[in-house]
């Protein structure tokens, strides 16, 4: 009899310190499904972002083995850890061996001032260090480029670009399909940008850059050293990074 009172006891005390459980749930996606390398990883947080100032405190974290998005997800959290007062938000990114390829560029607020517990998330291609280079052609169409106004193309985030050939500049969002050190990209067809005259030399230029662009449907990076190729496997752009 007292055993069984004991283990009552045990019982209950367990019971009463268990922590409760709760789940963020969703899925991860791009614009459009994506092919993933093999060996790509998800990595799923729960972060406190209600402090400007601070890091964001990991509360969760789990990762999953991903080959196609979009992707779903279920993330376990502590309920203790959660004040109604405080901002908590969803971050996920995709690595393969280390490369970042995927992330979230915004936050996507759950569990508290009117957010859900289940969320769609928004990944979007991180170009192989693209997305923080600036870069300068020397060769086009198999011709080496001289002169003290070479096009130029800069990346920013979530795909968008400058780009000058000289003279006038342009603006737009490449799609791409990222891989290791390379992938399938694609520029606009039609993109916004600056009306200048320009001197003869510059507007040639110029024309067989915007048309070289159209023509471009990869990218290779080999460190400081960018390339671009069209259909038939031809490079037809090689450009050096700035910075």
């Amino acid at each position: 009899m007292v055993r069984r009172i004991l283990a009552a006891l045990v019982m209950s005390t367990g019971l009463s310190g268990a922590a409760m459980a709760g789940t963020v749930s969703g899925t991860i996606g791009n614009v459009k499904p994506a092919e993933m390398p093999e060996h790509s990883v998800l990595n799923v947080r729960l972060i406190d972002v209600s402090r400007q100032d601070v890091a964001a405190e990991v509360l969760s974290s789990k990762r999953y083995k991903v080959d196609t998005l979009p992707a779903e997800f279920a993330l376990e959290y502590d309920d203790a850890l959660i004040d109604d007062r405080m901002s908590y938000a969803i971050q996920a990114q995709i690595l393969n061996k280390g490369t970042l390829l995927f992330t979230n560029t915004s936050v996507v607020p759950v569990l508290t001032r009117g957010a859900s517990d289940t969320v769609d998330v928004e990944v979007f291609p991180i170009l192989n260090d693209l997305s923080a280079g600036k870069w300068q052609a020397y060769e086009m169409q198999g011709d080496a480029l001289d002169g003290p106004r070479l096009p130029e193309i800069e990346f920013a985030g979530e795909g968008r670009f400058g780009a000058t050939g000289g003279c006038n500049r342009f603006m737009g969002a490449v799609e791409v399909e990222p891989e290791l050190t390379g992938g399938k990209v694609s520029f606009p067809s039609e993109m916004a940008g600056t009306l200048m005259a320009c001197p003869p030399d510059l507007d040639m230029q110029e024309r067989a850059f915007l048309k070289t662009l159209a023509g471009i449907v990869a990218f290779d990076r080999s460190g400081e050293e960018l390339s671009f190729t069209d259909e038939a496997g031809q490079i037809v752009l090689r450009m050096r990074l700035m910075r």
